[in-house]
């Protein structure tokens, strides 16, 4: 299992060298890049020489903040799927690990559940086309999207066998689900894992600090071998690649005893 971090839009191309350097340092294997426009991280010869450098495997994200791929307004599906495009083409030219990416649907659109999924299958039709040779994955979504039910998300997993998913625990419990039945339902589609722990109902907190139950979270998630595990640790303290590193200690610690 490779241990990763993300690489959020505010640290930017000029703080990236120092981030990956310690990263690198600290003993993780992959970086997880949160392809926001603002971030101006989809430059191919910048992430080329960040690779080459840290030695670092790359994948992409797409937030949802920034896109809905299931969007009812058809210009702002477009604008998501040509943005996840651009990712996906200049992931391909870097040698990328894999794509996480988000399929939207805000809440507020539930009355349109039917047409998001639609829509959300029509996006992912569209990035398939481009026959990415690493793995496209879909992200679990937090409370307040559509897909964070997965009874509503297999709907779209159902019709395309080849993509996979990268489970946020944290977005599991805050959506009401148990993430144990989460990980035993898609055993076999789990491609990566977001690892964070929830503080006063707040995610992304070092693990161990919350109110998540590890020991039993990590032997399922241990079971199934994920590729990869993201260590998604903004708040509290913020030292996100410290805060990582101390995750992975505790995860090392609990899966020792296991």
């Amino acid at each position: 299992m490779l241990l990763s971090i993300p690489l959020p839009p505010e640290v930017g191309r000029d703080g990236a060298n120092s981030f990956l350097a310690r990263a690198y340092e600290l003993g993780f294997d992959a970086i997880s890049i949160h392809c926001s426009p603002e971030a101006e991280y989809l430059d191919t010869d910048w992430l080329r020489r960040m690779k080459a450098s840290y030695g670092l495997e790359i994948a992409l994200h797409t937030p949802t903040k920034n896109f809905d791929l299931s969007a009812p307004l058809e210009d702002v599906r477009r604008l998501s799927v040509s943005y996840a495009i651009r990712m996906v083409k200049t992931g391909e030219s870097v040698g990328a690990l894999y794509y996480e990416i988000h399929l939207g649907g805000h809440i507020a659109y539930s009355v349109q559940e039917s047409f998001a999924v639609d829509n959300a299958v029509r996006s992912l039709r569209e990035l398939l086309a481009l026959k990415p040779s690493a793995k496209l994955t879909v992200e679990n979504d937090d409370r307040g999207y559509i897909f964070a039910n997965d009874m509503i998300l297999v709907e779209v997993l159902d019709i395309y066998p080849e993509v996979m998913l990268t489970l946020d625990i944290a977005h599991t419990y805050r959506s009401g689900g148990k993430p144990s039945n989460f990980i035993k339902r898609f055993s076999r589609r789990i491609y990566a894992v977001h690892l964070h722990d929830i503080v006063g109902g707040r995610d992304h907190y070092q693990l161990g600090l919350g109110s998540l139950e590890w020991s039993s979270l990590l032997k399922s998630i241990v079971s199934i071998n994920p590729k990869v595990a993201v260590f998604e640790t903004y708040h509290g303290e913020y030292d996100l690649i410290g805060n990582a590193y101390k995750s992975v200690d505790f995860l090392r610690r609990h899966i020792s005893t296991f």
